[in-house]
């Protein structure tokens, strides 16, 4: 490696090339690294007057010269190496450095082919992967085991198989991927090399006549499924009634080989196997080809990989964007929205750099403007992620493992996530269940007057419902308040005056440049800057709505835990509960009202009317006044439903006291004994509840 980095700093640098101390890597971000590889004799002047480039090497206590330069370049090539920075990403930053004209073309392709030819380390182990999912499912495992010993001794059977179907739910979660493609579009190929085996493609392995899911198990065997009786009536076939069956890998080719007389029927295999890949619950779905003679096929495959998470649709590099390839990503990028979707071309190896670049951006405009012809909105193109690779030389594979990993059980993914919260909530759930009995179970234990107490519950019920109505009352009274005293108008008018002042000053700017008058621009910054408006004046009229004080309040005086979280996300309220305003208007007469006046005073004027009119058609005071209301009635409701659950806790603990009393006082001489075991599992589970809090 140190080897083939002296050679490209030195077609690089010539001989302006130094010796480097590769003990000095540094860790970079890919688009530091791309800032920094996009440097050249042509440009190092340029860069190093820029106190943007200056900050950099500060920020990495270097100072700028040439050694330090070349250094951070061979640091940005090791990392990648090093999977430290995702290589698809480097090139992506270092493309958009290109379009900028900030990096010369020829050195864009030199970086470009070195970093493609890399031959990157392979991947890890799962269990070495830095992956949030794992490492919180591990946290909260933990606690489940410890919950499993709490109940060796706790009668709770109910409160058990609760706690047993949450652990089973979320380690036994799977994440789909399906592939699809063409026939010949290289998936067995794809697979194998996910996989690091010849699994796809050997004789006891059935091809992609039907759908193959791949999934873990320490023992390899098979699972088929086969077509119900309506599938086999479509199809023609003699009618069987016929039932899932297990099968050892190698008995799967008597059922799925040319010469079975089942093949016909089976519907999916389901393949066990003990790969490192599948062992934390990804399952590799591989598919017919689209173009399979057999239409249900095709159908089956659609219908399949709506209910994957993830869909990598292959083609040939050199044969890619078919019409029928076209039409199938369409479809799964309206119709499979909930999953992530990528396309991978494949035998990039039988192209060169030209070719592999036109062909990827043929693809990418193929799809928006199949999109298009199909009547769907072409802004669905830009969920794509794009993965080229040679299954052969082994190029791309570990990037798209990566992105996989990532993609599931990295820090951003809303399945993991969903699976977290859920575990996280059940064990929470059970665990103040626990400590909610316990210290019934405890209060008793220690009560020394059984009517004493049943008074003094009653009384903190009459308590409760006065509290309530106090509470009621005083948010009605908040809303009422704050609804009559924000005074949005001024705000808007200064949010106004601001937009106009910014578009006077892109005009006189244009004008001192002597250049055209670029309208797209200033609709971009009429239509960015209402949107900020917006959203400011929903975050601050949501500040002003001081619901902490009251939500403090209300937990403190209960002792509440599961009170609702504050928190306000502005973007999402108003994407949700505002209709987008259509600019084309507002555009229009911004224009006409440019071109018509030559005195940028008058003009600044017209512009400031201009979007006062548009921005009252929004009826933002609507906005933010539903905004508080919604906000006043959640808590209001929140909290309605907490205290009428205490106030039923209160209702079943009298009536439990008095039996608890009762036997306290026919075996006075456990009492002690009880107190002391009931103090000990509340202490226990209160620690195991903080605990939980903290994952």
């Amino acid at each position: 490696m140190k080897a083939r980095i002296d050679e490209l700093l030195q077609q690089i640098w010539g001989f302006n090339k130094l010796y480097i101390d590769y003990k000095e890597i540094k860790n970079l971000s890919a688009q530091t690294a791309a800032i920094i590889l996009a440097t050249n004799p042509q440009n190092y002047e340029r860069f190093a007057s820029l106190d943007s480039f200056k900050e950099l090497f500060k920020n990495l206590d270097l100072e700028l010269n040439l050694y330090n330069l070349e250094l951070l370049q061979s640091s940005a090539i090791f990392n990648v190496n090093a999977l430290k920075i995702k290589r698809a990403e480097l090139l992506e930053a270092l493309k958009i450095l290109s379009k900028e004209n900030l990096c010369e073309f020829s050195h864009f392709e030199k970086i470009s082919t070195f970093l493609n030819e890399l031959k990157l380390k392979d991947l890890a182990t799962s269990a070495q992967l830095n992956t949030s999912f794992l490492q919180n499912l591990a946290s909260l495992n933990e606690i489940y085991k410890s919950l499993c010993e709490y109940f060796k001794i706790s009668k709770q059977t109910s409160l058990y198989q609760r706690l047993e179907n949450a652990e089973q739910n979320a380690n036994n979660s799977r994440f789909y991927v399906a592939i699809t493609g063409v026939i010949n579009a290289g998936k067995s190929s794809t697979l194998n090399a996910l996989m690091g085996q010849n699994i796809l493609g050997v004789s006891n392995i059935p091809e992609t006549a039907s759908i193959s899911v791949l999934s873990y198990a320490k023992q390899k065997h098979a699972k088929i499924e086969f077509l119900d009786k309506s599938l086999q009536e479509l199809m023609g076939l003699e009618i069987k009634d016929l039932s899932e069956l297990s099968a050892s890998l190698d008995e799967l080719k008597n059922y799925t080989g040319a010469n079975s007389t089942l093949a016909r029927y089976i519907k999916q295999s389901e393949i066990f196997l003990d790969l490192e890949i599948l062992k934390d619950g990804l399952s590799i779905v591989d598919t017919p080809g689209l173009d399979d003679a057999v239409i249900w096929r095709e159908e089956l495959t659609k219908s399949y990989i709506n209910k994957c998470d993830y869909i990598l649709h292959l083609m040939n590099a050199a044969q890619a964007s078919s019409k029928k390839d076209m039409l199938f990503i369409c479809e799964v990028l309206q119709n499979a929205k909930s999953s992530e979707f990528g396309v991978v071309l494949t035998h990039i190896d039988e192209l060169d750099e030209t070719e592999l670049k036109s062909a990827l951006e043929y693809t990418k405009q193929s799809i928006k403007t199949e999109l298009k012809e199909c009547g769907f909105d072409e802004s669905l193109a830009n969920k794509v992620h794009y993965f080229m690779l040679s299954a052969p030389k082994n190029i791309g594979i570990n990037e798209l493992k990566a992105h996989l990993y990532e993609s599931f059980f990295g820090q951003n993914s809303k399945k993991a996530s969903i699976i977290l919260q859920n575990y996280k909530k059940e064990l929470g759930l059970i665990i103040s269940s626990l400590i909610n009995e316990a210290s019934q179970s405890l209060s008793a234990l220690i009560s020394q007057n059984k009517d004493d107490n049943i008074n003094s519950l009653l009384a903190k019920q009459n308590a409760i419902l006065n509290a309530k109505n106090q509470i009621n009352s005083k948010l009605e009274n908040i809303f009422n308040d704050l609804a009559k005293q924000i005074e949005q108008k001024n705000e808007i008018s200064s949010i106004c005056a601001n937009l106009a002042g910014r578009v006077i000053a892109d005009i006189k700017y244009t004008k001192d440049k002597k250049s055209k008058i670029n309208f797209d621009r200033i609709n971009i910054i009429c239509a960015s800057g209402i949107n900020d408006m917006l959203l400011d004046l929903l975050r601050d009229s949501r500040a002003k709505l001081d619901l902490g004080a009251v939500f403090d309040d209300i937990k403190l005086r209960f002792n509440l835990t599961n009170l609702p979280d504050l928190s306000f996300n502005a973007r999402e309220y108003l994407q949700k509960n505002a209709p987008r305003p259509s600019f084309n208007d507002l555009n229009n007469a911004l224009k006409n009202a440019i071109k018509n006046e030559s005195d940028l005073s008058k003009l600044n004027l017209n512009i400031q009317n201009l979007l006062n009119d548009f921005i009252s058609t929004l009826n933002p005071l609507k906005l933010v006044s539903d905004l508080l209301k919604i906000c006043v009635d959640e808590l209001k409701n929140s909290t309605n439903l907490a205290i009428n659950s205490i106030q039923q806790n209160l209702n079943e603990q009298s009536s439990q006291l008095q039996t608890l009393l009762d036997q306290a006082k026919e075996d006075k001489a456990k009492l002690k004994e009880l107190k002391e075991n009931k103090e000990n599992e509340l202490e226990f589970l209160q620690n195991l509840l903080t605990r939980l809090k903290e994952c």
